[in-house]
């Protein structure tokens, strides 16, 4: 198990280093389950560091988690659903906002676009097409950035925005 966690940290980093738009390749149930919890893996040792930073500064009166937004849900809801919303709901539907578009084929924006220029004959569809497969591909690394932080600042939202927060 060690060494997929390792693979899959490689693999990873790699992605990050340099984010590509690819078809995954065809893996089993085994293979497709290994990189599932070694990244779950992944995951937990990051945020095990990341709650032990914030709350250092925490300690340290730079933010304060008491006015946070989740910890306000939590008080409010019952465990069942808070776990149906933050477990299931919620991360499905930040996928889709976040994530989903981010497949070029299933873009469905760069669809309609293709689909438009369908109307205009099967020639100009080919050329529509062609060209948002090239400009997908070239600005990949951008577009996946930007979701990125897209997505984080979303996600402050959470906080009363002040300037430590921002930082």
């Amino acid at each position: 198990m060690i060494n997929s966690v390792k693979e899959t940290y490689k693999d990873f980093t790699v992605f990050l280093k340099r984010p590509v738009c690819q078809q995954d390749p065809i893996q089993t149930w085994r293979q497709k389950a290994k990189i599932l919890f070694s990244l779950l893996a992944i995951d937990i040792l990051i945020m095990v560091i990341l709650v032990a930073v914030i709350s250092g500064i925490e300690e340290l009166g730079l933010v304060n988690m008491e006015n946070h937004q989740v910890m306000m849900f939590v008080q409010q809801y019952s465990v069942w659903e808070i776990f149906l919303l933050m477990v299931v709901i919620v991360p499905f539907i930040e996928e889709l906002i976040f994530r989903l578009y981010l497949r070029f084929k299933y873009n469905y924006l760069a669809r309609l676009i293709i689909l438009l220029a369908s109307v205009a004959g099967k020639q100009n569809k080919t050329k529509i097409e062609t060209y948002l497969t090239n400009f997908w591909a070239s600005r990949f690394k951008g577009i996946f950035y930007l979701s990125a932080i897209i997505f984080g600042f979303v996600h402050l939202a959470n906080f009363e925005y002040t300037i430590p927060v921002l930082l």
